[in-house]
């Protein structure tokens, strides 16, 4: 599966597990990691990334500047608008971001029961249920959410991440359940 197309997986320990890894082989590769301050504006000098600015004003300098921002945020709010050409400005700025997730996660007494698999632990809990049930349940959530509203019925994934990965809950049979309601259309959710 690894390296496959059109595949994805969880990280063992949750996403958090993910950060704490890279944190670990920056921090032994020498890098400085600060949490208790923004980054405001980077400092751009002959076309070059060569540091930031801190919301506290400080200019930190590096031989290398990463941002894990979005494209918008890092062209339009952190490099500034004199360091890019105005065509490449003007693409980041017409570059449509569309779609959004929203993952709630869930603390169940016990573990799921499928009516059409029941019993205890199966590959029912190791795979995604996804809830739409049909092609009109689908165009009816993508028209509530075009029209700015969230969905009473939203096309949704459903995992039990603790089936697969013991240490996101705690000791005891697997019931933590990750649920994933998937907003489509063109408009940002306003309620």
């Amino acid at each position: 599966m690894n390296g496959a197309t059109g595949t994805w997986a969880w990280v063992r320990g949750g996403m958090g597990a993910l950060t704490a890894a890279l944190a670990s082989a920056a921090s032994e590769a020498g890098v400085e990691i600060r949490t208790d301050v923004a980054v405001v504006s980077m400092l751009v000098e002959e076309g070059r990334a060569v540091g930031v600015i801190t919301s506290e004003g400080a200019v930190e300098r590096a031989g290398v500047v990463l941002s894990n921002a979005d494209p918008k945020r890092t062209f339009l709010d952190l490099v500034p608008a004199d360091a890019l050409e105005p065509e490449f400005r003007r693409h980041v700025e017409e570059w449509r971001v569309d779609g959004a997730v929203a993952k709630v996660n869930l603390a169940l007494a016990e573990l799921p029961e499928f009516r059409a698999l029941p019993g205890g632990l199966g590959p029912q809990h190791l795979a995604t249920t996804e809830i739409a049930p049909s092609i009109n349940y689908l165009e009816a959530a993508a028209a509530e959410a075009a029209d700015g509203r969230f969905s009473p019925e939203p096309f949704m994934e459903v995992f039990v991440q603790s089936a697969s990965d013991p240490t996101l809950a705690p000791p005891g049979p697997p019931r933590g359940l990750g649920v994933h309601p998937v907003r489509t259309g063109d408009r940002v959710v306003t309620r």
